[in-house]
């Protein structure tokens, strides 16, 4: 069988099974939000981004450039002051404006990649204050508590839990019993029959705020779209993604993903992200035992 044949029933067997892909041009509408191109906010036509891009193309051309070491470093990149911002205020004329925001020369450049910057729109990071561990709630520097009854236990430490900035970098150990008794498990046996416990963020459902530039592109409320990724040095996670908050049916009360041992003694540490889509993020860990 010569190439070109191999290839040709390599071809006809995708398109048997539905595998084939074809090119579908679409025609330029406002009403379409391109979600595979990138454009979540929509902001890919509004007038002052376009006009923003198509300035910085005519000062400085269009096109990949060379790499930094070679050609590419323009002196856009050096200088500390960027003359155009594209700011998103609602009651402002469109246009460029001269703006005093302040870029280091790894920053981000208009014409190579966007820049927002915005005048009035604020955004906070997600309030994430302990963790669900099981049927216990979990926060630092208090003992672990059972439906809001705290356990006759000593205060979990930030080696045990911690939030954001309060966390240390992890000290490696393989000592299974550094860990309060609330926080070890066996280790899952040969036969498989696992112990899989509940995790999730505690977040207050305030964290989800109206996203305002979505808002005032589609004429209605938004609140932000929010959500937490998971990740365990040891044993594994059913769910690495959860939903948190969707912009427009609210929040999801259970974000919980499942906690499945390893079948060897370590210490383990788990990570709970909490992320909106606007750049706000937070997260906590926790280090659990498994004997």
């Amino acid at each position: 069988m010569s190439l070109d044949d191999w290839l040709d029933a390599r071809r006809q067997a995708r398109e048997e099974r539905g595998l084939e892909r074809d090119l579908r041009p679409r025609a330029p509408s406002p009403d379409v939000v391109d979600l595979a191109g990138n454009d979540y906010l929509g902001l890919s036509r509004d007038p002052r981004v376009v006009e923003a891009a198509a300035a910085a193309a005519r000062q400085w051309g269009a096109g990949a450039g060379a790499s930094r070491l070679v050609t590419g470093t323009l002196e856009l990149h050096v200088e500390r002051t960027f003359p155009f911002v594209c700011y998103l205020d609602q009651d402002a004329e469109p246009g460029l404006s001269a703006g005093d925001v302040e870029l280091g020369s790894s920053d981000f450049v208009v014409g190579y990649t966007s820049v927002f910057a915005y005048d009035e729109l604020e955004n906070h990071n997600p309030l994430l204050s302990g963790v669900v561990w099981h049927d216990l709630e979990l926060r630092p520097g208090e003992p672990p508590a059972r439906a809001g009854e705290p356990l006759d236990e000593p205060p979990l430490g930030l080696e045990d839990l911690c939030i954001g900035d309060a966390c240390q970098p992890a000290l490696p150990s393989d000592d299974p019993s550094v860990c309060p008794e609330a926080l070890t498990l066996d280790a899952c046996p040969d036969s498989g029959d696992c112990d899989e416990i509940d995790v999730a963020p505690v977040v207050d459902p305030a964290s989800a705020e109206t996203d305002a530039a979505s808002s005032s592109l589609r004429s209605t409320t938004l609140l932000e779209q929010m959500w937490v990724n998971y990740y365990a040095s040891d044993g594994k996670v059913s769910e690495e993604v959860r939903l948190l908050n969707d912009a427009t049916e609210g929040w999801n009360s259970d974000p919980a993903t499942k906690y499945e041992p390893g079948k060897e003694p370590a210490v383990a540490y788990l990570w709970s992200v909490a992320h909106d889509n606007r750049g706000g993020a937070e997260w906590a860990r926790l280090r659990v035992c498994v004997r």
